[in-house]
């Protein structure tokens, strides 16, 4: 058990413990944090303390031969690569368990460990579990030192797509451009994929150039190879570009390939998303009839009620910007269906909620200022410039019309000012 300072670390994070209490009568913080990073030997008496106060059985412990612990990796590999190919979220979880279960009474080495926790971030990461991916990632990132050139790369690869996941792009783009520096050598299908991932970070950071040229990269490989599914995804990506940068002829027609495979091979899990981008395209082109049409066929092949609510939201605003207050019946209507499938426990919570407080206002045609101050300075904390700008407006448009013009005249400029800056 010579690493099993590595173990208790990772228990301890994993708990939400601090060093301090798991220390507690047992020894100081600056020894436990020697006996964490493997630079002090602690005695069996100190370790089995430890171990028990983390609820583990030093009894239970295994320590895996050589040969075991290659097989063990190859395993962890072989779960990393089939996630990077699917991304099944059903196989996600089947897999998290299975390590889980496997791990608990192994006391493996370093590199295993590593090794195990990356692949447990990935798979965390597939879930889009935010606070099970902040565990994992705090461990390897305090013991990256004992990272090989691989292992960096994953690590690298993995805070790109954690950060991309929370919106945080400036951080995202400089992991990234921590692999292009170090030129790691990795499989065809790794830098596949690590192209797309690129390509969707790009397109966040309104590189459209940039995201199409790493899209259409992953695209070849992923089709010569016959991996559909990610093919799907790269056409619908490449079809947000494309309306980013107002080619819509080519928007429609990535859009198209995409239900063309997604129908001849059954892909209907697609679907959703692909509808939904079609109705985003239809608004772009003023058609708020088509875009409507599009969101609710969206809406019907979802069953994530949180994806749901994202089509419903945009039929919102379509309905408003066309023809309100004749629409009246129908925006309350779709509002009184998000409030039916929103839970608080839903990770996009307060989001949704805020976006529902401005078209309660709107429907109303009574804002409250201090909730659509707090709804606008939620929106403009994450960066959300599209929302924080439409919704300025929304606010600017009311009081308009209710005959404050120099208050509706300063959020028509925040309005502005943010579609400019954003």
């Amino acid at each position: 058990m010579n690493d099993i300072g590595f173990l208790i670390k990772e228990e301890r994070i994993k708990q939400d413990m601090k060093q301090s209490t798991l220390a507690k009568g047992i020894c100081s913080v600056s020894y436990l944090s020697k006996i964490e990073n493997n630079t002090s030997k602690a005695s069996q008496e100190v370790i089995a303390l430890l171990l028990k106060r983390l609820d583990i059985a030093i009894d239970s412990l295994e320590t895996p031969s050589i040969e075991e612990e290659k097989k063990i990796q190859e395993d962890l590999l072989t779960i990393y690569k089939e996630l990077t190919i699917n991304k099944d979220k059903k196989y996600a979880k089947e897999k998290i368990k299975c390590i889980q279960d496997q791990f608990t009474s192994l006391s493996a080495s370093s590199s295993l460990l590593i090794y195990k926790n990356l692949v447990l971030l990935r798979l965390f990461l597939t879930l889009n579990d935010k606070d099970n991916c902040g565990k994992y990632l705090k461990w390897l990132l305090s013991i990256d030192d004992r990272l090989d050139d691989f292992q960096q790369y994953l690590l690298f690869k993995l805070q790109a797509i954690y950060y991309y996941q929370n919106l945080d792009i400036k951080k995202s783009i400089f992991f990234l451009n921590k692999i292009n520096e170090k030129n790691f050598s990795i499989s065809l299908a790794e830098e596949a994929d690590l192209h797309f991932i690129s390509g969707m970070i790009y397109m966040a950071d309104h590189e459209v150039i940039k995201a199409i040229e790493s899209i259409n990269t992953a695209l070849h490989y992923f089709t010569s190879h016959f991996y559909m599914a990610r093919a799907v995804e790269c056409y619908i990506c490449l079809g947000i570009c494309y309306k980013n940068a107002n080619w819509l002829r080519k928007a429609q027609d990535s859009y198209s390939l995409a239900i063309k495979i997604t129908n001849e091979l059954q892909l209907d899990q697609f679907k959703g998303i692909i509808y939904h981008n079609l109705g985003v395209l239809y608004s772009a082109q003023n058609d708020s009839e088509k875009a409507i049409e599009y969101f609710k066929k969206s809406i019907q092949h979802k069953n994530d009620d949180t994806k749901k609510i994202v089509s419903v939201l945009y039929i919102l605003k379509e309905l408003s910007k066309n023809g309100y207050p004749s629409h009246q019946e129908e925006l309350k209507n779709w509002i009184l269906f998000v409030e039916s499938i929103l839970n608080p426990s839903n990770i996009r919570y307060q989001e949704y909620k805020y976006h529902l407080t401005m078209f309660k206002g709107l429907l109303d045609q009574k804002f409250n200022e201090k909730n659509v101050k707090e709804s606008l300075a939620f929106f403009k904390e994450k960066h959300d410039h599209k929302n924080f700008s439409y919704y300025s407006n929304m606010y600017g448009g009311y009081l308009y019309k209710s005959g404050q013009y120099k208050a509706a005249a300063e959020y028509f400029q925040q309005a502005y000012l943010s579609r400019v800056n954003g």
